[in-house]
């Protein structure tokens, strides 16, 4: 994500590939608004890792958490999901 320096503010989201995609600057807003929301929790998983379950039931910590997982758990402020849920068994911590 770009940031434009203005002569009083930041504007974050404005880049020339918004301009050429209508979609994307209510994208990235969704996006930044679901962080400032999960933002904590991104950090700890990314930090602190998630649990993945084993098909025999075991627990093993992965660390950082993938980013597929993370990306299924943030959701928007609509509570609608980034990211399909993941197949395999990952627990957030």
């Amino acid at each position: 994500m770009a940031l434009v320096l203005g002569p009083s503010r930041v504007r974050p989201c404005a880049t020339a590939a918004a301009a050429a995609c209508p979609s994307t600057p209510l994208q990235c807003h969704k996006l930044l608004a679901g962080l400032s929301k999960w933002g904590l929790d991104v950090r700890h998983w990314l930090h602190n890792g998630c649990y993945k379950v084993e098909p025999y039931g075991s627990m093993s910590l992965v660390q950082p958490c993938p980013s597929h997982v993370i990306c299924s758990k943030v959701k928007d402020l609509d509570d609608k999901a980034f990211c399909d849920e993941v197949l395999t068994d990952f627990k957030a911590t």
